[in-house]
């Protein structure tokens, strides 16, 4: 379901995930991850510093013992240009490893993107790991968020926000 708040409360470490402060930032942060040339080796470069900077992933860490599977978001720029540019990512981010800067977790934002946005999980034999990519026509993002929206916002604030994916999608 589409929300704000999408943090968990993790029997071991407590209170965590993805909180948006408003629309604006939701919006922006979906288009940015609905454009594939954001991804780490899935799009083509642009030149945007953007340009494979994040991958996102469900990983069956409770097939090693841990808590529950684990919706992340992998991030590899810069964490200047996160906390500048998609703020909210960044206040609930934890620390990467290796190339890893950081990592966003939040199970329901990455399921949310899953069930309410058709974005696509993509299995590989073998490995414990999915990768999860936006859908290749993101025009069927873009309805969604607009029908949600409809229900909660005036026509012209929907607008407004559908700007504000524009924005994400064109960093």
């Amino acid at each position: 379901m589409i929300q704000l708040d999408y943090r968990t409360n993790n029997p071991r470490w407590g209170l965590s995930g993805i909180v948006f402060t408003d629309w604006q930032s939701y919006c922006t942060t979906l288009g940015f991850l609905s454009n594939i040339n954001h991804y780490e080796n899935r799009g083509i470069h642009t030149g945007s510093i953007w340009d494979s900077s994040v991958s996102v992933h469900v990983e069956q860490n409770h097939r090693q013992g841990a808590w529950d599977i684990e919706g992340r978001i992998h991030y590899y720029k810069d964490l200047i240009d996160l906390e500048t540019d998609l703020n909210d990512l960044y206040t609930c981010r934890s620390k990467g490893v290796g190339r890893i800067e950081c990592r966003i977790n939040s199970n329901s934002y990455i399921h949310c993107l899953v069930s309410d946005f058709d974005f696509q999980v993509v299995i590989y034999k073998g490995y414990d790991t999915a990768d999860i990519i936006p859908p290749v026509n993101v025009n069927v993002i873009r309805a969604s968020i607009k029908n949600f929206l409809l229900t909660i916002l005036s026509d012209d604030q929907v607008e407004e926000m559908l700007d504000y994916f524009e924005i994400g999608f064109n960093m």
